[in-house]
């Protein structure tokens, strides 16, 4: 496991965020919460509720881990997806399809730095193309600090 400083996190995410001062607002707010973990929100499209890259936060060395990449569909969206398909889009990636209910979202999991910027440029594009027909680039709009 090879940990990353939060200034290698700020450059590799530099082309999906508007100010990369958001990113080091976000670990300064989890180390004084004294939280270890960090979602930065990205906007896809109406099509995705949610969806959000996540880094463990090792305070004592103030480096961080990525941890995956979570995409959850909007509300019954889920129903017109044939589950080969997104089984068929994820398998590329080794991502899961993880629900209950109505509710269905996609995880894909980040083993190191390099895959982060080929999963933000490649993997979210090609599922959200495959998956709703629909060009997208992610976008990190803001973070939350997971207690």
């Amino acid at each position: 496991m090879v940990y990353i400083k939060i200034e290698d996190i700020a450059e590799i995410l530099r082309e999906f965020i508007s100010d990369r001062y958001l990113v080091f607002m976000g670990f300064e707010e989890a180390r004084i919460l004294g939280s270890n973990i960090i979602g930065f929100i990205m906007d896809l499209s109406d099509k995705v509720s949610y969806s959000a890259i996540f880094f463990e936060y090792i305070i004592s060395i103030d480096e961080v881990y990525p941890i995956a990449v979570i995409i959850q569909f909007a509300k019954d969206i889920a129903k017109n997806i044939p589950l080969s398909l997104v089984q068929k889009v994820l398998d590329r990636y080794r991502g899961y399809v993880y629900g209950s209910g109505d509710d269905m979202g996609l995880l894909i999991p980040i083993d190191n730095e390099i895959e982060i910027p080929m999963i933000m440029s490649i993997a979210i594009p090609e599922i959200m193309k495959v998956l709703f027909n629909y060009d997208v680039k992610p976008k990190i709009i803001g973070y939350e600090v997971v207690y």
